[in-house]
């Protein structure tokens, strides 16, 4: 199984979202920019849509990939911090930011050695922004299954498919990717962007 496909479906996914973002918002631009959506999300095959041994990607692939990544990830992160001389507690939450780097959501003490380490490291900031993005596709393709339903069922209704797909829109557009970097393999969360950590 190769994640490279994976995280291409995902770059269709997101570009689509990103049209769905944008100020156009035209009856024309909404219905394509959706279409498109769906057609990356649909060309997942979603668990029990397909038989396993047709060779389609489905997004517990990359729910699978994810597992072994994150605890891969954490180890060699952890290795870099050693080797460093940066401190491991409090666990660090990264995040990507605005600008596309990656940054220390939370308070510590090697705040800024942390983001240089990993920013300046192309090995750690692709495998970090590939476990954000497979994140975030599992995590959207978990809820799209429940999302198409309710999309057919409003067949007839544009203003309340458009609506649905507004909320949709918002809900993922509103969801930040984190890594708590400690022990155990660290742990993926999701938190509501622009609201900042309990412990930050």
């Amino acid at each position: 199984m190769q994640i490279s496909a994976i995280l291409s479906i995902a770059g269709a996914a997101l570009s689509a979202v990103n049209a769905l973002r944008s100020t156009d918002r035209s009856t024309e631009t909404l219905a394509s920019a959706e279409g498109s959506l769906r057609a990356a999300l649909d060309e997942l095959a979603l668990p029990g849509d397909k038989n396993p041994s047709d060779g389609v990607y489905k997004v517990d692939d990359a729910r699978s990939w994810l597992a072994g990544e994150q605890a891969s990830f954490a180890a060699e992160l952890s290795g870099a911090f050693r080797a460093a001389g940066i401190a491991a507690s409090p666990s660090p939450v990264l995040r990507v930011g605005d600008d596309g780097r990656i940054v220390v959501a939370n308070r510590h003490p090697d705040k800024a050695r942390i983001e240089k380490l990993i920013n300046e490291s192309p090995e750690l900031e692709s495998r970090f922004k590939a476990m954000a993005a497979a994140a975030d596709l599992v995590r959207v393709g978990d809820s799209h299954t429940a999302f198409a339903q309710e999309y057919a069922r409003l067949s007839g209704d544009p203003a309340a498919q458009a609506s649905l797909v507004y909320a949709r829109i918002a809900e993922n557009k509103s969801q930040q990717f984190n890594f708590a970097a400690g022990a155990n393999g660290g742990e993926i969360f999701f938190s509501r962007r622009g609201q900042p950590l309990a412990s930050a």
